[in-house]
């Protein structure tokens, strides 16, 4: 799963068709649900064993921004990349809940990415889902009393 991920990625990087763009932004979503269901009853070995990998890519696509598949004249629908991200913010829901001593290390990171990225998010309602997933990731996070540092330092 990872290497198809990961040589799904290369051709991302190389798509120049809007068309196609959206077809390989919608596999990493795909993708990405899959991560979801074999990680949602326990950690696999695998993962556990992959984790940095996923944990890059998974920064990778949330800082993604490519203006062949923005539509800024599209209100309501959420995008190829809005999807995606909403994807990977519930994989790290689901591993800042479930899966804390594994994700402890990346943890601040996300948390900084997260803010950001919703920090960014306009009000226009195709980002209903993104937003609500951020939003989801961070009260994950602040509800427990042993993150209390990353939101009372400045480091967002």
């Amino acid at each position: 799963l990872l290497e198809k991920y990961k040589q799904i990625e290369l051709q991302i990087n190389i798509c120049k068709n809007a068309k196609e763009l959206s077809v390989l932004l919608e596999t990493q979503r795909l993708i990405n649900r899959v991560f979801f269901s074999l990680n949602w009853q326990d950690i696999p070995e695998f993962f556990e064993d992959n984790i940095n990998s996923w944990m890059t890519e998974f920064v990778k696509y949330l800082m993604y921004k490519n203006p062949l598949v923005e539509d800024a004249t599209e209100e309501t629908e959420p995008g190829p990349i809005e999807s995606l991200k909403s994807a990977i913010l519930d994989n790290l829901n689901l591993y800042a809940t479930k899966y804390e001593d594994e994700f402890e290390p990346f943890l601040q990171e996300f948390t900084q990415l997260v803010w950001k990225l919703l920090i960014e998010v306009g009000p226009q309602p195709k980002y209903d889902i993104l937003a609500t997933s951020a939003i989801k990731f961070l009260t994950s996070v602040c509800s427990k009393q042993k993150n209390i540092a990353l939101f009372t330092e400045p480091i967002l």
